[in-house]
């Protein structure tokens, strides 16, 4: 596990909050035992992008995506329109 990186598979899949704080548990101790090596503040992991992408799509399919995340579904496919 690669502790702080959110790849596009957690964000999409919801698993990002989990590896955010498995990073939090590696970050406070490494900060307990070595202050020095941090030098303006405590570290933090990063955040949870809200986005994540390979190829992002162009902004009208965007806005339709999130429109489609937001109504439940019982995991069906959505059809696409016959070109």
């Amino acid at each position: 596990m690669l502790t702080g990186l959110h790849t596009p598979s957690d964000v999409h899949h919801g698993n990002a909050g989990a590896v955010r704080k498995q990073s939090e548990v590696i970050l406070s101790p490494a900060y307990a035992a070595h202050p020095e090596r941090f030098v303006s503040k405590p570290p933090e992991p990063p955040k949870i992008p809200t986005n994540s992408w390979i190829n992002p799509p162009d902004v009208m399919e965007a806005i339709a995506q999130q429109n489609r995340a937001s109504v439940p579904h019982s995991g069906c496919q959505i059809p696409r329109p016959a070109t």
